[in-house]
């Protein structure tokens, strides 16, 4: 029986379709693939749907990386192969009902966040919450969950990114100590996060980052996941739906949030916050870089 696993496994042709070429897909694909057996055909979009229709005929499995992947296979609708999504933030927003799914999301859940800033700033008392429509469920969620993590949450709804001034200010006036920025493409977008950092250096107000390029730009403090471990934890999925032994379908099996994360802080950014020295140890990096200051 092994044998015949190993075989199955081997020739599995395991098609990959990433959303572009952005490096976190690079390492998510780097993780999925390193030292494994399966063949793999790499695909980044764009793609003509009748190329997909295509490439989804000659896979055992496909692997969309990113929302864009993944939206392209929910239209092309394959039935007979498993689809493994990852990379994907918010993947509830899809609303998958589908026997043949399963994935790994890029999220790291909020109350895990809220807990590690709280770790990281223990004086903080009062977050400023701002959620589009997307997000107004998590916004409240965590509004519920304020006194378990110990802080008083202050909650504002933004209908566009056009409302992002007005929510800094009504967040200034509220006295918040921290704006944290829940997934929602109203802060998601280059102008949005240029919208937030400016008005944020102006208010004097600390801002979450969504990445670590967010914090190197002016965010106070962000956090992310490990790329590749969440390729790699794909892969591990992957592995258990090829299984030949395995009789459930890939829409049995919960969709996995990613399991580690890179922390970063940026110290030109606290804007009277003060962080823990224990806790500074433990973080993934924080700027500005010993170079970067010894430069200027």
């Amino acid at each position: 029986m092994m044998n015949l696993f190993l075989s199955i496994l081997v020739g599995a042709r395991i098609l990959i379709l990433q959303s572009g070429p952005l490096p976190i897909y690079d390492q998510v694909v780097r993780g999925l693939t390193e030292n494994r057996e399966h063949t793999y055909t790499l695909k980044i979009l764009p793609l003509s749907s009748r190329d997909l229709q295509s490439l989804l005929q000659q896979a055992d499995a496909v692997v969309p990386v990113g929302s864009k992947a993944l939206r392209m296979v929910l239209e092309a609708k394959p039935q007979k192969i498993p689809v493994v999504y990852t990379a994907v933030f918010n993947s509830a927003q899809y609303n998958i009902q589908k026997k043949n799914y399963t994935g790994v999301s890029l999220e790291i859940p909020p109350f895990r966040q809220l807990k590690t800033l709280k770790s990281v700033f223990p004086a903080l008392s009062k977050v400023g919450v701002p959620y589009g429509e997307m997000s107004r469920s998590q916004a409240e969620r965590l509004f519920l969950q304020s006194q378990e993590l110990g802080l008083q949450i202050f909650l504002y709804a933004v209908q566009n990114s056009r409302d992002i001034p007005t929510m800094m200010k009504a967040m200034k006036e509220a006295r918040v100590q921290f704006v944290w920025l829940p997934v929602d493409t109203v802060f998601a977008s280059v102008n949005a996060v240029k919208m937030l950092l400016t008005e944020s250096r102006k208010k004097k107000l600390p801002l979450w980052g969504y990445s670590e390029g967010h914090v190197r730009a002016g965010a106070t403090f962000g956090m992310e996941p490990d790329f590749e471990e969440v390729g790699r934890a794909t892969a591990d999925i992957l592995d258990l739906v090829l299984d030949p032994e395995n009789k459930e379908q890939p829409g049995a099996f919960l969709t996995v949030e990613a399991s580690s994360f890179h922390a970063f802080l940026n110290t030109k950014s606290l804007y009277g916050l003060k962080p823990d020295p224990k806790v500074l140890k433990t973080l993934t990096r924080i700027y500005p870089l010993p170079e970067e200051s010894s430069s200027r």
